[in-house]
């Protein structure tokens, strides 16, 4: 019984001492201070998909992976067949730190992704077009920085980051959308989660984020798949120009009932200090959506919807609801100056002696575990 104690002791040492190593990587960051956007400039992402044919895309789902470790309960080919078979032009394959090639060796778009995180609260991300699979994370509880630092490294491996499913055990909370940036898509909607809420906390704070739809199916048959995805307005079906699509709002996302959309934007164009999208047919609701989630206006029965900013709107977005599918549109938003602004911070700024005294306190954790394992060995 002795023996067995210490081995099990001994394991959890071990593991405790593991998890602490991986805390010693820990960036803390000074995130600048958000603000709502403002100027007298409006940048609207739809001005151009006039004539454009988008392109149905799921960027999130699960297939057998490491051996049938993780959740995943169909195979690559399978995967691919089911979404080729329901009219999807591109199928993303995000397994756990795995990139699946399969699409390599098909006619279609082939873009390496991942889901990045095994950590305990699902602070997860997309890996999109990512030159290669890191494996750093940070398994237990996770700072607005630990998030950060992921987002960085995503970024520095060549990936466009997408948070995946926020409001999903809370993984990445609404104060770490007002504060996050070096990012651009929000995985607003996902079969486990709306995160609207998040969505609108993080464009009330200044951050152009744009929406992604996908269903994060980990099994093709029993789970709710083919019902969310992203229409994507590419002017061509190459890696470059569908991620430079998405990542300046020129797509939106779909929650479809039953599999099938029957509501589509087709064009939008600018007026004095506002906009008007418009759909193929009349919507039964139009909600638009502003600062901090406030409704701004609702129409019904419509095949249009036009909106003027007053003075205090700093971005509206719209909500459209059809027969058996709601659109989320990416917002029309203020801003100054002669760029459209993004959520790209180059003046992110690690606090060097908040790092540094966070990797202390960790090595005396760690020391303290060393400590203990060396008297439970003793005994």
């Amino acid at each position: 019984m002795k023996l067995f104690i210490k081995i099990l002791s001994s394991i959890t040492c071990l593991a405790l001492l593991a998890i602490g190593g991986l805390y010693a990587f820990t960036r803390l960051y000074d995130f600048p201070e958000s603000q709502p956007f403002s100027g007298d400039q409006l940048y609207n992402p739809y001005l151009g998909i006039a004539g454009v044919d988008p392109l149905k895309c799921n960027w999130h789902a699960h297939t057998t992976a490491w051996g049938g470790l993780t959740n995943g309960h169909d195979s690559g080919p399978e995967m691919i067949a089911a979404y080729t078979g329901r009219g999807y032009d591109i199928t993303g394959i995000s397994n756990y730190h795995d990139i699946d090639e399969h699409l390599k060796h098909t006619n279609r778009l082939y873009m390496p992704n991942y889901e990045h995180g095994y950590n305990v609260f699902k602070a997860h991300k997309l890996a999109l077009n990512a030159a290669r699979v890191s494996y750093l994370d940070f398994p237990l509880f996770q700072l607005p920085s630990h998030k950060q630092h992921i987002l960085e490294l995503l970024n520095d491996n060549g990936a466009t980051p997408i948070i995946a499913h926020p409001e999903f055990l809370h993984g990445h909370s609404l104060y770490d959308l007002k504060h996050l940036v070096n990012y651009s898509l929000l995985e607003v909607l996902n079969h486990y989660r709306i995160s609207d809420k998040s969505w609108d906390v993080a464009l009330s704070a200044g951050h152009p984020v744009y929406v992604n739809a996908s269903d994060d199916t980990h099994d093709l048959v029993k789970e709710l798949t083919f019902q969310r995805f992203t229409m994507v307005f590419s002017p061509e079906k190459s890696v470059d120009a569908v991620l430079s699509a998405m990542t300046t709002g020129a797509a939106y996302g779909v929650d479809a009932w039953a599999g099938q959309q029957s509501l589509f934007l087709v064009r939008s164009r600018e007026i004095a200090n506002g906009f008007v999208h418009y759909f193929q047919e009349p919507a039964g609701r139009i909600t638009v959506i502003g600062q901090d989630g406030k409704v701004l206006q609702q129409t019904l029965n419509a095949d249009s919807v036009r909106y003027q900013f007053s003075p205090t709107d700093t971005y509206a977005r719209v909500f459209a609801e059809g027969k058996t599918s709601a659109l989320y549109l990416n917002p029309v938003f203020r801003y100054a100056g002669a760029a459209v602004p993004t959520n790209y911070a180059p003046a992110l700024r690690v606090n060097y002696f908040k790092t540094g005294i966070f990797r202390i306190a960790v090595f005396l954790v760690c020391g303290g575990i060393l400590w203990r394992w060396t008297l439970i060995i003793k005994r």
